[in-house]
């Protein structure tokens, strides 16, 4: 009865084994879309544009895990900008877009095969560079005109988000995804009232690829 048993659980867990390496599958993603500020990031920049790139191992049918590339730009809001820091509403303001460079690992709970419709959940963490291109402006208290530049930080972010894909043949499937973004700088006294916590949401078309 020992060895029946033994053998029973060793051929269950070969044909689990079995299972998960047949069912595993590498994919691609690639999308585009738009970047929207929230809280303090709001009061400066208005909506910009987000790419991004994902490579996602299956380790199940239902679990994958990867890594995350996107670009998100913001452009600078000029009319908050000089209502903020005090300016005349027809004061000439350039530059002092912000961009975030992501690169992540991430966690996908999904459904569905690649010749099937699928949703998922993703969470990713990892690394946030963040940029502020040089901002030209009158001074508010001089009026003399000056270009301040920013240092570019490099900090700890993540994101949460949701999508879906449908199939247009047994390897591509096209959707859309949505996520929320979190990454933390240093106070910087030249934004007045924009604080250390920053967030923004993308919403992007995307392709999902399978390879």
């Amino acid at each position: 009865m020992r060895l029946v048993a033994r053998t029973t659980w060793l051929s269950t867990f070969c044909l689990l084994g079995l299972w998960g390496v047949a069912a595993a599958d590498s994919t691609f993603d690639i999308g585009a879309g738009v970047a929207t500020p929230l809280g303090d990031v709001n009061r400066y920049w208005g909506q910009g544009i987000s790419v991004n790139a994902s490579y996602l191992y299956e380790t199940t049918p239902f679990i994958a895990f990867g890594l995350s590339g996107g670009y998100h730009k913001m452009a600078l809001d000029r009319g908050a900008y000089r209502r903020n820091v005090g300016l005349a509403s027809d004061a000439d303001v350039s530059g002092g877009d912000l961009s975030v460079i992501t690169a992540c690992g991430e966690f996908r709970l999904k459904t569905g095969a690649m010749d099937k419709a699928a949703f998922y959940g993703c969470l990713g963490l990892g690394v946030f560079i963040v940029g502020i291109s040089d901002l030209t402006a009158p001074s508010a208290v001089t009026g003399i005109e000056t270009t301040v530049s920013f240092d570019s930080a490099t900090r700890i972010g993540g994101y949460a988000g949701a999508g879906f894909g449908l199939p247009v043949s047994p390897r591509l499937k096209i959707g859309a995804d949505a996520r929320y973004n979190l990454y933390s700088v240093r106070q910087n006294s030249d934004l007045r009232g924009v604080g250390q916590t920053r967030q923004f949401v993308t919403v992007r078309a995307m392709a999902i690829l399978g390879l």
